[in-house]
């Protein structure tokens, strides 16, 4: 499955400072054909009695490097009078008509939806991961989500470290080492699809007055000291910081996606 423009949009603007209050119940709907990113396309199946259905997920879980989410009861709708059509996509939104889309995503198999055969799926079935930058603690924040857990808007502050912060790697130290505060602009879609935010401002690291040594990874970080990970951005190769050198990254040079 994949987030909409919606989602991705709620997610990242977390970053702004713009929590996102989980909605009541979530819902999945089936659809004949592509929602689409936009989360407003595609034609939902339509028979007397049908309705979106109350989904539930389990704990994330971690698979393959990737943070998973999974449907923990299985899915029935009405049974309908009459061939209602075959359904190969499906929707989760967060009203049981109208609302909001949120994920969206294929069928593995088409399902045709036959007259008397009631429609369903199993546990399981319905998956949703995170993988990429996006560190293990703001995947798993973020896919709660949809476990009806609420996530606080954050501050952003620019950090360096040797390794991945959740692999055990640790932040370089120095006499004037500190995070520099950064902001972001409004998520905007790119043309391949993800929605993107980037830093306003120029953000510059302060002066050293005595060498840092090397680092291989910048974080993203949700305190200006202590805190959690909230994106881990690998370097192709460990740079050196030595006295009086200035690292900075200029306006739109920090780039998060989530697609």
């Amino acid at each position: 499955m994949h987030a909409t423009d919606f989602a991705e949009a709620r997610f990242l603007n977390v970053m702004n400072g713009v929590g996102i209050t989980a909605p009541s119940d979530f819902y999945i709907g089936l659809y004949l054909s592509s929602p689409t990113e936009t989360g407003m396309a595609g034609n939902e199946l339509n028979y007397t009695g049908y309705t979106r259905q109350i989904i539930s997920f389990g704990t994330p879980t971690v698979e393959s490097l990737a943070v998973w989410i999974r449907n923990v009861t299985a899915l029935q709708w009405a049974t309908p009078a009459a061939d209602a059509g075959t359904v190969t996509h499906i929707g989760i939104s967060d009203a049981v008509s109208g609302g909001n889309m949120w994920l969206h995503g294929q069928l593995t198999e088409p399902l045709a939806v036959k007259a008397n055969q009631f429609p369903s799926l199993p546990i399981g079935e319905v998956g949703f991961y995170m993988t990429g930058n996006l560190s293990a603690a703001y995947k798993t924040k973020f896919l709660n989500v949809f476990r009806k857990t609420n996530v606080a808007g954050i501050s952003c502050y620019l950090a360096m470290f040797n390794g991945s912060p959740d692999a055990g790697g640790v932040e370089i130290s120095g006499d004037t080492y500190a995070r520099p505060h950064v902001t972001w602009n409004s998520p905007t879609e790119q043309v391949g699809g993800q929605m993107l935010i980037s830093n306003t401002t120029l953000v510059s690291f302060p002066i050293p007055t005595t060498a840092w040594g090397s680092f291989d990874t910048d974080v993203v970080m949700d305190a200006a000291a202590m805190g959690s990970a909230v994106w881990i951005i690998p370097k192709t190769s460990a740079e050196t910081i030595m006295r009086n050198n200035i690292y900075q990254f200029q306006s739109g040079a920090a780039r998060l996606a989530i697609n």
